[in-house]
């Protein structure tokens, strides 16, 4: 295979494998002392230091129940028991309805979520793009 032929197929490599980041959920177990207790896509609790990181998720820093992490220089503030939804998704020609009055939650309807998968852990929704 000649250095042109192995650079495509590298490239359509790393673009297959991108996705995958894009769905990346992290939440906030609880507190360890200074140390916060990080899920990073259903893992195991890790406790990480502010300063350190975990499978590309840094924690800037704790204060009570909050932890402050950051991933790909973004940061989100976390509190125990959240999860903080990661990657942008853009759909096109899906029917939506706008309501006038103010609701505590999103809803997703069917056209939007045929075009993904869902699984369930507990109170834990993730979508991963079908395609």
């Amino acid at each position: 295979m000649d250095k042109a032929a192995l650079t495509a197929v590298l490239a359509s490599l790393c673009c297959l494998m991108a996705p995958a980041a894009w769905a990346q959920t992290v939440g906030l177990s609880g507190m360890l002392g200074g140390k916060a207790l990080v899920i990073v896509d259903g893992s195991a609790p890790k406790a990480v230091a502010a300063g350190e990181s975990h499978k590309g998720v840094k924690n800037v820093s704790t204060q009570g129940d909050q932890a402050m992490i950051e991933i790909d220089s973004k940061r989100h503030s976390l509190r125990v028991g959240e999860a903080q939804r990661l990657g942008d998704v853009v759909v096109h020609g899906v029917e939506a309805a706008v309501s006038a009055g103010s609701m505590p939650y999103v809803l997703l309807g069917n056209t939007f979520l045929t075009l993904f998968q869902m699984t369930r852990a507990n109170d834990q929704m993730v979508l991963e793009r079908r395609y």
